[in-house]
């Protein structure tokens, strides 16, 4: 990511020097994407994105791969008590079935931690487990808590969210005639000689809240690189040089057709 905010800060500067152009344009560097997007929550609610026609996040995606649209995520928590039945064994069997669910194509869903307490006579009293779910365009959150609720209520546990100090993130994609998704295609086909592949982002972040609750078109677009998150993690150096060239003349192409 930093090599992303070197390749839009070089674009950004450079764009200060392209006569003939209106309009404005924004650099916003925001915080804890991936936790909370605390960060992209504070810019939302400061109103500095009223009247914005597009967003370009640099996500290295490669420079062959035009994200248009992102998964959405949500988080369950689901409790099963005590009764007949231990509730561990019983959260061990939701689990189980869990993962063997019938999900759309591009969906994912998958316990991500587990927790239980112990009574006084030792014995578990309570069994907890959290559902990370993966979300793609045309699901509702309403929906896929219906979904874990119906699988839960066979192994006789309640769901609900997880709370969160932000709201959780809904799916979108963009259609192939969005002005920003044309001019960064016909930008990255002037300057690197082939347009990217349109493509749905892997998971949620902060181009969600900007796509759909702000209703800004957003994509993503970015360096080459590998081990992402991992022990090694690079960035080709000369990828976020060309990803700039890419967005200094996708920006002048958006503005000159918005400004007709």
């Amino acid at each position: 990511m930093k090599a992303g905010i070197a390749a839009l800060t070089l674009a950004f500067l450079k764009l200060r020097e392209v006569s003939g152009l209106k309009g404005s344009l924004m650099l916003a560097l925001t915080s804890d994407e991936e936790l909370y997007s605390r960060g992209c929550e504070r810019l939302i609610g400061s109103g500095l994105l009223k009247g914005v026609d597009a967003a370009l996040s640099a996500e290295p995606t490669g420079l062959k791969r035009l994200e248009t649209g992102r998964r959405g995520r949500v988080v369950f928590r689901v409790e099963f008590p005590r009764g007949k039945a231990n509730p561990v064994v019983k959260a061990a069997g939701f689990i189980v079935a869990l993962e063997g669910m019938h999900l759309k194509k591009g969906a994912c869903v998958s316990a991500m931690a587990v927790e239980s307490w112990l009574d006084s006579d030792g014995s578990p009293s309570l069994c907890r487990v959290a559902v990370d779910r993966l979300m793609v365009p045309g699901e509702t959150f309403d929906g896929v808590l219906s979904e874990v609720g119906k699988l839960a209520g066979r192994f006789h546990g309640k769901v609900g969210f997880h709370p969160r100090p932000t709201p959780y993130m809904q799916p979108y994609r963009l259609k192939a005639g969005e002005p920003i998704v044309k001019a960064l295609r016909e930008a990255c086909h002037e300057i690197l000689g082939f347009k990217p592949k349109p493509a749905l982002g892997l998971t949620a972040g902060d181009e969600n809240y900007l796509a759909v609750r702000c209703g800004i078109p957003t994509v993503a677009y970015g360096p080459e690189g590998g081990n992402m998150h991992q022990p090694g993690e690079y960035v080709e150096l000369e990828s976020a040089v060309k990803a700039a060239n890419v967005y200094v003349a996708a920006s002048i192409k958006f503005l000159s057709s918005r400004l007709g």
